[in-house]
């Protein structure tokens, strides 16, 4: 059986800064993934919008 991954072109992990200067990926929760209209700027890349959904 093939593998294949799908990379999603319209949502991104945030990266937060933490306050010992280390860098946290953040991941969108499912709650937000549901309604994309109402997604955070911060988890949006610059070809969200574009195409199909």
């Amino acid at each position: 059986m093939a593998k294949v991954w799908i990379t999603d072109l319209w949502v991104k992990d945030a990266v937060a800064l933490m306050p010992d200067r280390s860098k946290v990926r953040i991941s969108p929760a499912a709650t937000e993934l549901r309604i994309l209209k109402a997604l955070p700027d911060h988890f949006r890349t610059v070809r969200y919008g574009r195409g199909s959904p």
